[in-house]
């Protein structure tokens, strides 16, 4: 018995056990019964509240009948009767009408036109983000956990998504328009090692097929994973993804949330690793003195491609020992040495590219004359399995389509998401304020404290019937009816 579907009556009760044929089936009739007496409970609370508003209001406001409100919980739908009011005083003479007013839904802090729950829009949000909106309904479904529709899911998720990326657009102007000062940590480091890529999605009712997602890491160096271990982790790695309209966007948007983790004012050095895309180029524009390496990755994945696995290793070697003249010339001599038309221009390609970017070939290890002490340099290229992670597992497979801003949504919740920043960042901006006069609500606990049996009779009517003196209603009861249960 879903907790939707109406007020719990001791038949439903007692009923659990028909067509029980196995422990999940009664687990699962137990927990709908449950969310049902919680939603009853709820509601009653709730009408509790408003007769002692009603009681205590203004008396210019008059009351103009009762209006009923379905809420989507984390336990069901609750419908909520409240009395509706409109400010009526006469001023010269004349009678004057305010607007219509809900004093219970004031109170409680809900807005106008939300029909879900911040508790349930939470739970949505963070399975939306980690699989199809689809199959989170199904998998709460199964569950026997309270579900909208798929598309309603959607729209949260996404309407959640915009609001990270307006405030995220609202610290880039804050930073590059009007030169204000970010609050955070400003914490100082010597080193910050940054890496971007990219990736596209397909698109869908837009006049464009594909869109990239600009993913970026940002991370202070490596540090073993624990003391005895061979293995080593990136320290404090922060990433950022969205669709941009341009390079400049991005990297404003970036380094605005850089600012309030960084002191850049220390004089940090930046050494940034990418695949050598012309987007990339644009943080040269914001950081002092950054070295800009070319992503081994795609570059050694490019070399292999091209010329073979044997030759390109060699051409690897080359360049591991720091020797990018003679990885440039032994490249181009073998050029001719391709078997194919096609093969000798793919050579020619990648050889022209990776002349176009000879400043960037050498490893930053080798560029430093002092290495630093007591700071571990090891090789960069942890922005692929990122790239994977935080984006393609999510927004690349089973055919999957975007909206332009729908990707950009997506792409920011999942980036808040592998920062561990989403459930924080969901209860913060999701909440539903409640405004309520500690000594209203010390009132309704003195009137439903006073006769705990009268109230508990309104609440749930089904543990006062022809059950009632059996043990098990019996206890239930006592237990609804304490004081420490009602605090």
């Amino acid at each position: 018995m879903p907790a939707s579907t109406g007020k719990t009556s001791l038949e439903a009760i007692v009923s659990i056990l028909d067509d029980a044929h196995d422990f999940k089936t009664l687990e699962q009739k137990c927990f709908a019964l449950g969310m049902a007496l919680a939603a009853q409970i709820f509601e009653s609370v709730l009408t509790c509240l408003d007769e002692e508003l009603a009681r205590t209001r203004d008396r210019t406001l008059r009351n103009k009948g009762t209006g009923e409100r379905t809420i989507q919980t984390v336990f069901g739908e609750v419908t909520i009767k409240r009395r509706r009011y409109r400010e009526e005083m006469r001023v010269d003479g004349k009678l004057k009408k305010g607007a219509y007013r809900y004093l219970l839904d004031e109170a409680l802090g809900l807005p106008p036109d939300d029909r879900v729950s911040p508790g349930l829009t939470e739970a949505l949000v963070e399975g939306a983000v980690e699989e199809p909106f689809r199959q989170v309904v199904e998998r709460r479904q199964e569950a026997g956990l309270p579900t909208p529709s798929h598309s309603t899911v959607h729209s949260l998720t996404r309407k959640l998504g915009e609001m990270v990326a307006r405030e995220q657009e609202e610290q880039r102007r804050a930073v590059f328009e009007y030169g204000e000062e970010l609050p955070g940590e400003k914490k100082k480091v010597d080193r910050l090692f940054v890496e971007a890529d990219g990736t596209m999605v397909h698109l869908q009712r837009e006049e464009q097929k594909l869109a990239e997602v600009k993913v970026g890491l940002s991370h202070e160096g490596w540090e073993k994973r624990s003391p005895g271990s061979n293995e080593y982790t990136l320290a404090n790695p922060l990433v950022d993804s969205g669709v941009f309209p341009n390079a400049e966007a991005y990297w404003e948007t970036k380094i605005a949330g850089l600012s309030r983790r960084y002191d850049f004012e220390h004089g940090t050095y930046v050494v940034l690793s990418s695949d050598g895309a012309p987007w990339t180029k644009g943080a040269g524009d914001y950081f002092d003195g950054i070295q800009i390496q070319m992503d081994r990755f795609h570059l050694h994945r490019r070399l292999r491609a091209v010329f073979g696995p044997e030759h390109a290793s060699g051409l690897i070697r080359l360049l591991a020992q720091g020797d990018v003249k003679a990885f440039l010339d032994t490249m181009e001599a073998s050029i001719s040495d391709g078997k194919t038309h096609e093969n000798r221009v793919k050579r020619r390609a990648v050889f022209n590219f990776c002349k176009q970017h000879e400043g960037e070939l050498l490893d930053y290890r080798l560029r430093e004359n002092k290495p630093p002490q007591g700071i571990l340099l090891r090789g960069m290229g942890a922005i692929e399995p990122y790239v994977d992670k935080v984006i393609a597992n999510r927004m690349k497979k089973r055919g999957m389509r975007w909206t332009l801003a729908g990707a950009d949504a997506m792409a920011r919740l999942r980036a808040l998401n592998a920062n561990g920043e989403l459930h924080e960042y969901a209860s913060r901006r999701i909440a539903w304020q409640v405004r309520t006069d500690a000594k209203i609500v010390a009132r309704v606990k003195e009137r439903v404290l006073d006769d705990p049996e009268r109230w508990l009779r309104k609440a749930v009517p089904a543990l006062y019937g022809p059950h009632a003196d059996r043990p098990w209603v019996k206890a239930i009861r006592e237990l609804l009816s304490t004081k420490e249960a009602m605090v």
